[in-house]
């Protein structure tokens, strides 16, 4: 329906244009017949060679150079404008093609889309990308790793909520400074938060791609600051409402366990 409905559709349009094209010359004919007959009756000898004949006929002569002048530029702007549209048409309808040629491009589509499945590698190895069947299948470790950036601040925000936004060549050590008295740190003196900068100075500047165990370490580093960060809002919270009971009264127990 669609099909017909562009085909009257066009063919209207062709056949309104041909009529007023008809029309047009009709009446220039009609009005230079005209002119040319009232000519020759106001001429003294009934003639039509007289000079008010050559006037008129200068003037169509004229009309008609510039009737060509304008199609001619007319022709030439369109093809410029068209032959800048691209060539390249992507239906997103079924109707905007034959159903043969959308059934031949569903085809094609569908043999491309299996071509490409079928040409992944299954047990090949890319430095820095995680293994195809583990885990970490399809996941760039250096850009995985510079997201956990965010989780982390949105977990300090959480306790610190004026910290100063964190900038993308700001260590995270010194944007988290505030917040370093609440990290643990083990015997030798270091802890989750200097460990997560070391790999994430490691993923913005070195050449050298994450190797999957650097990952791996760089996100449990930042899964622990996130539970620390999010432990300490709980407790500030029970600790709040503490306060309330107190007051009230009735004191509960404070825990707090990282």
């Amino acid at each position: 329906k669609a099909a017909i409905r562009s085909v009257v559709r066009w063919g209207l349009i062709g056949f309104s244009f041909f009529v007023f094209l008809l029309l047009s010359i009709a009446l220039v004919v009609s009005s230079a017949a005209a002119l040319f007959l009232e000519a020759r009756r106001t001429a003294r000898d009934g003639s039509i060679k007289n000079l008010h004949s050559l006037y008129i006929g200068l003037a169509y002569v004229i009309l008609v150079v510039v009737s060509l002048i304008f199609f001619a530029k007319r022709r030439r702007d369109v093809h410029i404008k068209l032959s800048k549209i691209p060539r390249k048409h992507v239906a997103i309808r079924r109707e905007d093609v034959p159903k043969t040629v959308h059934k031949f491009i569903s085809e094609e589509y569908l043999r491309s889309a299996a071509i490409l499945y079928a040409s992944q590698p299954v047990d090949g190895h890319q430095d820095g990308w995680g293994d195809p069947g583990t885990d970490f299948e399809g996941i760039r470790f250096r850009r995985r790793l510079l997201d956990t950036v965010v989780e982390v601040d949105e977990a300090a925000r959480a306790i610190v909520p004026r910290l100063l936004p964190i900038r993308p060549h700001t260590r995270v050590l010194h944007h988290l400074r505030a917040l370093t008295p609440l990290i643990p740190v083990d015997e030798s003196g270091s802890s989750c938060l200097r460990s997560y900068d070391s790999v994430i100075e490691f993923a913005r500047h070195a050449r050298r791609e994450p190797t999957e165990e650097e990952f791996v370490h760089g996100l449990q580093a930042a899964s622990d600051l996130i539970t620390i960060f999010r432990s300490y809002d709980r407790y500030r919270a029970e600790d709040d409402d503490e306060q309330e009971r107190s007051q009230e009264g009735s004191p509960a127990p404070r825990t707090f366990s990282f």
